[in-house]
């Protein structure tokens, strides 16, 4: 897992991620999905197996290792649009890290033509898809809902635009979509983002479809207990007069769009200077650092938190660690 961060000022875009990588294992929860009969014993055959049914929904990936010092965070294109992107999700294709595939990205594109952060997400996605394709090929028929997300969130601004711009890509879909462009400012996340979410919204993701479905689940009670209720009164004073009754029909379940966003925590981008959008920036990241690392269970968020910055003249990455050469031997022994 992975916290993905991105503000867009009307100069820059400033993008910041954790360090963290971690392996996952699909795992389904078997008294779950085991058969059963109508006493709700579970259901074995004669040589003592079991039978189960479960759907996509009903697999669980679960965080079996994780380790530090990864990067996910690196420069797509240069020269005419200085475009960066961090990434969530899978961390290899290929057995190639992301950030070595974006490398060689960046390098096929050192002469390209490309003059718009458009261009360059456009182009950057086609050449992912090719390499996730790939990394799945020896799969079979898998289904795609059993596959692996890989998302970037990319910020750049080419030399033809005239502000800087965000987008979101999501390579399992096939699909990018602006996040910020022609002026618009503002903040957007990737990854594992609750702490950030409920930073913002007071809710995250999570908690506001459970409340989604407990409204929808009430109103839904409630219809049936009025259609209950209805049909008693109906057949208690009329049922008995030889008149046939109409169909009841009650009105569909009403839906309720709870005002979620009307609680958003304002933060004015437009007029931030760079030196705040990295803060902002630095500061969420850590959050979620802090959230993952108390929360229980392994972290998957943490470690150094790498922060890039892309303006029209070019990106930046800030306060990036040189290699050492720490263990030089022991210095008591001849």
């Amino acid at each position: 897992m992975t916290i993905n961060v991105v503000v867009v000022t009307t100069d820059a875009v400033v993008l910041g991620c954790d360090s963290i990588a971690s392996s996952m294992k699909p795992v389904i929860d078997p008294f779950q999905v085991f058969e059963r009969d109508e006493k709700q014993s579970f259901v074995a055959d004669a040589e003592g197996r079991y039978t189960a049914k479960f759907t996509a929904n009903d697999i669980q990936w679960i965080v079996n290792n994780a380790w530090g010092g990864v990067t996910k965070l690196f420069q797509l294109h240069g020269q005419m649009a200085p475009v960066a992107a961090v990434t969530a999700g899978l961390a290899k294709l290929k057995n190639k890290n992301i950030s070595n595939i974006a490398a060689q990205y960046y390098q096929q594109k050192t002469s390209s033509p490309f003059r718009t952060v458009k261009e360059v997400v456009t182009d950057f996605l086609q050449f992912m898809r090719e390499q996730y394709a790939e990394h799945y090929k020896g799969s079979g028929e898998q289904p795609i809902d059993l596959r692996e997300d890989l998302r970037f969130l990319v910020g750049g601004h080419g030399q033809d635009d005239p502000f800087p711009s965000a987008w979101e890509l999501d390579v399992k879909n096939d699909t990018s979509k602006p996040v910020f462009q022609e002026g618009r400012t503002g903040i957007s996340w990737g990854g594992q983002a609750d702490a950030v979410e409920r930073h913002f919204l007071g809710v995250d993701s999570r908690l506001r479809a459970k409340i989604d479905t407990q409204v929808r689940d009430a109103f839904d009670g409630y219809r049936q207990q009025m259609h209950g209720a209805v049909l008693a009164y109906l057949n208690e004073n009329f049922g008995g007069r030889g008149a046939d009754l109409p169909p009841l029909t009650l009105p569909d379940t009403p839906t309720a769009d709870l005002a979620w966003q009307d609680g958003w925590y304002y933060i004015d981008c437009g007029n931030l200077p760079v030196q705040g959008a990295v803060d902002v920036v630095s500061q969420l990241a850590m959050m979620q650092s802090l959230r993952a690392r108390y929360g229980g269970g392994v972290p998957t968020v943490g470690g150094r938190i790498r922060v890039g910055v892309v303006t029209r003249d070019g990106f930046r990455a800030l306060n990036e660690p040189q290699l050492e050469h720490k263990y030089t031997g022991l210095g008591d022994v001849i």
